[in-house]
């Protein structure tokens, strides 16, 4: 209940975010059963993580959140698919700004 509360105040930007630095593979790996039941039988889940991923500064709550969301339009989408499959996979991307 208060993890939705503080998703429901972040969501009407009542909220501060709170970035804080976290492993995505950690994360990722932390919601593997919720992922499970989100997705439903009859779709497979595969996660591919990098080992030695950077770590990030995030808001772990809106994060989970995301990923469920991008879960569920997957499962959404697959609805008439014959193959069934979601990966959820990590990588250690660098961005730069050229002026």
């Amino acid at each position: 209940a208060a993890t939705l509360t503080q998703q429901l105040l972040a969501f009407s930007r009542k909220q501060k975010l709170r970035g804080r630095v976290v492993n995505l593979n950690g994360l990722v790996s932390g919601m593997n059963n919720m992922a499970e039941r989100t997705l439903g039988g009859g779709i497979s889940l595969r996660q591919s993580l990098e080992e030695g991923l950077w770590n990030c500064q995030i808001d772990t709550t809106q994060a989970e959140v995301a990923l469920l969301n991008v879960l569920i339009n997957a499962r959404d989408a697959m609805a008439q698919s014959e193959r069934k499959e979601v990966t959820v996979q990590t990588q250690n991307v660098e961005i730069t700004s050229h002026d």
